[in-house]
C-alpha cells in the first residue's frame, strides 16, 4: 500500500516533507476500516483533512490503494462447526 502511495504521491508532486503524514494516513486506513471496521473511508479522510493534509489526494491515495488491500487483508478464523 506505501508503495502504491508513494507512487500517486510522486506523480502530484507532493512534497517529500509530506510523505510521511500521508503514509500515516495509509496506516490509519488499513487499521480502522479494513482491519477493525471502526471507520468509514471519510471518516478517516476528514480526520486528516483536519489536520491539513489535502482531500484530494487523500481520496486518490484512498482509491489506489483499497481494492489492493482489501483483496490481501487477512481473514478472520471461522469457528468449526
Amino acid at each position: 500500500a506505501r508503495s502504491i502511495a508513494r507512487d500517486i504521491l510522486r506523480k502530484l508532486g507532493v512534497p517529500s516533507a509530506l510523505w510521511g503524514l500521508y503514509f500515516a494516513f495509509v496506516n490509519q486506513l488499513v487499521n480502522k476500516y479494513v482491519i477493525r471496521k471502526k471507520q468509514t473511508v471519510d471518516e478517516v479522510i476528514e480526520d486528516w483533512v483536519k489536520n491539513g493534509l489535502d482531500e484530494g489526494i487523500l481520496r486518490d491515495v484512498a482509491e489506489a490503494i483499497l481494492p489492493t488491500i482489501t483483496a490481501e487483508a487477512p481473514r478472520p478464523a471461522e469457528k468449526p462447526a
